[in-house]
């Protein structure tokens, strides 16, 4: 028993012709005879009346058959058009993670210019720390996220497909009248004895800031710590403090109150997008594919 043989068998059922539901279902009228009798012999009970070549009876075994193979036709049509619905993304929910980056690099409206391709696909965007990311990625909470290299170096990589999109240099943060603002670059030995403000761990800014800094044998004395970027650039009015950023990230809270300079030697990130290999699904696949092509990598 197979769907081909309900669904001939519920046509056949609603015509109660054999010539018309051969039609039908575009089978020959043997063929559909065939079929009824395969049906007949597994259920091992007699479905259809013949005995009147002209008028077709259906027994009472085939009425209850009728019934529960309508349902069965029906949820196959169901499930024939949700799976349509699934392949041109009509339905179903796409769950993406970011580090607090997203409008500096354009993905906030990559984001949006694909859910406008797609109104009826359900997009979901949650702005987390790195390792709150790595968390729900391994827990299958989110389908993909955007992270620095610095932070998805600890997933693995037989397990994640991690996609490079952009990179991005680590500089340092200043008052505008800070003395280090002069130089063209800083170094690790440059910045000793100046405080430093700075984004969390987790951040994907605070840990290369800290290997930069262990690189030159010495640890910075950290004062203040926040999630909010504005917040640490305030806090650098009128002090020799220092604060680390990405130059992009940057970008947006720059003001002639303070100067960024890269580091030396230079440390640099990549922003990717990361997701498990084993999930292939058709809104993971062609949101991918659409970033890349934003991104031309």
């Amino acid at each position: 028993m197979n769907f081909d043989d309900l669904h001939a068998f519920v046509v056949l059922h609603q015509l109660k012709s054999f010539s018309n539901a051969a039609a039908a279902v575009h089978l020959s009228q043997s063929a559909l005879s065939k079929r009824m009798h395969g049906l007949e012999e597994e259920l091992h009970i007699q479905l259809i009346d013949t005995t009147d070549r002209r008028h077709i009876h259906i027994t009472e075994a085939g009425e209850h058959l009728y019934e529960h193979a309508l349902v069965i036709s029906r949820e196959v049509d169901r499930l024939q058009q949700d799976m349509v619905d699934l392949h041109d993304l009509n339905v179903g929910t796409l769950r993406i993670g970011a580090v607090p980056v997203l409008s500096q690099y354009g993905v906030t409206q990559m984001i949006n210019h694909f859910g406008e391709q797609y109104p009826r696909l359900n997009l979901r965007v949650f702005e987390q720390e790195g390792s709150v990311l790595i968390n729900q990625l391994a827990g299958n909470e989110l389908d993909l996220a955007f992270l620095r290299s610095s932070q998805s170096g600890m997933l693995h990589d037989a397990t994640y497909v991690k996609v490079p999109l952009t990179s991005d240099q680590l500089v340092a943060i200043m008052d505008a009248a800070n003395p280090l603002g002069r130089h063209r670059t800083v170094t690790a030995k440059e910045l000793r004895g100046h405080d430093v403000v700075s984004l969390l761990p987790g951040s994907g800014v605070y840990e290369p800031m800290m290997t930069f800094y262990q690189q030159a044998q010495y640890e910075p004395k950290v004062v203040f710590s926040s999630p909010h970027i504005e917040t640490l650039v305030g806090m650098l009015a009128g002090s020799d403090r220092v604060c680390f950023l990405f130059g992009r990230s940057f970008a947006p809270f720059a003001t002639d109150a303070v100067v960024s300079r890269p580091l030396q030697p230079a440390v640099t990130t990549e922003l990717q997008m990361v997701y498990k290999m084993q999930n292939r699904s058709k809104a993971v696949t062609d949101f991918v594919d659409y970033v890349r092509e934003q991104f031309g990598v």
